[in-house]
């Protein structure tokens, strides 16, 4: 859960932060900017097999394809960074983008936001902790409002991933972030960290 304004459902757009004296204060691009998964790889044509944001974009808002994206990985490896950047690059498309809080005490509270027409992406951060994120959620989004454009982004840590069903559904793109195995993930997060922590200035 962030550091943001308490609304139990809130557009993304319009998310205000507040200083908590945390890490997740630097979710902010004001406190330390976004690093382009995008622009990496096109400085980088070596590693065009790192999967990108503009990938996950377009095969999420594809109605024909998933039902949303599950983002994966160990704790603070930049899961809830990312999540957030996809949602505006969303919101660039003209789709509206909600963040759901956990303090939401029923997914039917939605309708209200879920008008016909419209196109609508879901965010759940930490998923193990909230309490709506169930197995269910995209067929219980469709009972709430029938017919609507709905997709669900969230993410959670490895070792909920592997020990739960759901995440693994056919509905979800799925997302890994790891310092380990991949040599493209890998490489780019000892980019981040070069960019973040070394002297180079931020060019991307």
């Amino acid at each position: 859960m962030i550091g943001y304004s308490r609304a139990e459902v809130e557009e993304l757009s319009k998310m205000q932060i507040r200083d908590t004296g945390n890490y997740h204060d630097y979710l902010s691009p004001a406190k330390m900017p976004y690093i382009s998964r995008d622009k990496y790889i096109d400085s980088h044509p070596e590693h065009a097999n790192l999967i990108s944001e503009n990938e996950i974009v377009q095969k999420v808002i594809d109605p024909d394809k998933f039902g949303g994206v599950m983002i994966y990985g160990d704790g603070g490896i930049g899961k809830t960074r990312l999540m957030m950047e996809l949602g505006h690059l969303i919101e660039a498309k003209g789709w509206t983008v909600f963040w759901i809080s956990h303090r939401l005490k029923s997914l039917s509270l939605l309708k209200d936001y879920l008008q016909p027409g419209g196109q609508y992406v879901l965010i759940f951060d930490s998923i193990e902790d909230h309490p709506l994120f169930t197995a269910d959620i995209i067929d219980k989004l469709e009972q709430i409002a029938p017919g609507v454009m709905t997709k669900v982004a969230g993410n959670c840590r490895n070792v909920y991933y592997f020990a739960s069903s759901y995440p693994q559904s056919k509905e979800f793109l799925t997302v890994e972030l790891t310092l380990k195995g991949k040599e493209s993930e890998v490489a780019f997060n000892d980019y981040v960290v070069e960019k973040i922590l070394g002297d180079l200035p931020l060019d991307i």
